[in-house]
């Protein structure tokens, strides 16, 4: 599959769209509600090709300089990938920060975390 350049690394090209989608459409409302509840946390959730979108969507709205780079910084974005398919390579390229606020859940052998 194409990739893009992101963060040292690539991304899938192809999901990494649907990802900037997904944040031009919701910043702003994000934003309003996170300024209207500060305590509050942010949880970014997907499922198979969500979830690999849910990744992408929170390294582009908590990277240094982005909406939620400060949020981040506090411990307060999360995102929770159930069965990702492989979005990002090479990992070790990721920073520290993405794979601390990143909880991937993969049943026994599926294989759609699995694909290369």
């Amino acid at each position: 599959s194409p990739k893009e350049p992101l963060l040292g690394g690539s991304a899938h090209d192809s999901l990494l769209e649907g990802a900037r989608q997904v944040v031009d459409s919701s910043v702003k409302i994000l934003m309003r509600l996170s300024q209207e509840f500060p305590r509050k946390s942010i949880a970014i959730v997907g499922h198979s090709l969500g979830a690999g979108i849910a990744s992408l969507v929170t390294i582009l709205l908590s990277s240094e300089g982005a909406p939620f780079a400060k949020l981040m910084a506090t411990g307060k974005v999360k995102c929770f990938a159930f069965a990702p398919p492989p979005v990002f390579e090479p990992l070790w390229a990721l920073p520290a920060w993405v794979h601390g606020c990143t909880y991937s859940f993969v049943y026994n052998m599926d294989c759609v975390p699995r694909t290369c």
